[in-house]
C-alpha cells in the first residue's frame, strides 16, 4: 500500500472515531449545560459552550482513532484491512485504550513526583493540633450531655452502650482579602 493510501486510511479512521466523539461532546455539553444551573453564570453563550465540548471530545476520538489506526499498522502489517477480523479490532482498541490510560497515568504520577518536590504555598495544621482540639471538643460535649464518648475513629465518637454517637470534623480559618473571618 502506497504512503498516501496508508495515510487517507489513517486520516479516515481519526474521522470514524472523532465523529461519534463530537455528537457525545455535544450531548454533554447540553446535559452539563440544563443541570448545572452555576454554568449558565460563568459561561457567557451556550454555543460556546457546546463548540468547546465538541471541539474536546472530538480532538479526543481523533486521537483515539490516530493510535489505534497506528497500531492495526504497525500490528498487522501483512493483513489487508478486510482479511482482520473484527475481534482482532476490538482486541488492539481495547489494548491501545489501555497503553494510552498507562501512559496517562504516568504522566500524572510525574507531575505528581514533580510537584511533592516543589516548595509548596498551603499551610497545614499540625495534626497534634487538631487532635487535641478535637478532644475537648468532645469532653465539652460529653460533659453538656452526661454521658462518656469513646473515640471511634479519628472523627467519630460513641458511648459505651454504643447508642449515642457524635461526629467531630474541624476545618481553620480561610479569610478573603481583608474580610474578618
Amino acid at each position: 500500500m502506497s504512503f498516501s493510501r496508508q495515510f487517507r486510511a489513517l486520516l479516515k479512521l481519526a474521522a470514524l472515531f472523532a465523529i461519534p466523539w463530537t455528537a457525545l461532546g455535544v450531548v454533554v455539553a447540553i446535559v452539563r449545560w440544563a443541570t448545572n444551573p452555576d454554568i449558565g453564570a460563568t459561561v457567557p453563550s451556550i454555543a460556546n459552550w457546546i463548540l468547546s465540548h465538541a471541539l474536546g471530545y472530538g480532538a479526543l476520538g481523533a486521537i483515539a482513532g490516530l493510535y489505534l489506526g497506528l497500531l492495526l499498522a504497525r500490528l498487522e502489517r501483512s493483513n489487508h484491512a478486510e482479511d482482520i477480523p473484527l475481534r482482532r479490532v476490538a482486541l488492539w482498541s481495547g489494548l491501545a485504550a489501555k497503553d494510552a490510560e498507562d501512559k496517562t497515568s504516568d504522566a500524572v504520577e510525574s507531575d505528581e513526583t514533580r510537584d511533592s518536590t516543589e516548595a509548596s504555598s498551603w499551610q497545614f495544621t499540625a495534626p497534634s493540633a487538631l487532635a487535641a482540639k478535637r478532644e475537648a471538643v468532645i469532653s465539652s460535649v460529653s460533659a453538656k450531655l452526661g454521658y462518656t464518648l469513646i473515640k471511634r475513629t479519628r472523627a467519630t465518637y460513641w458511648d459505651s452502650s454504643k447508642d449515642h454517637r457524635a461526629v467531630c470534623t474541624l476545618s481553620k480559618r480561610y479569610t478573603r482579602g481583608n474580610s474578618i473571618p
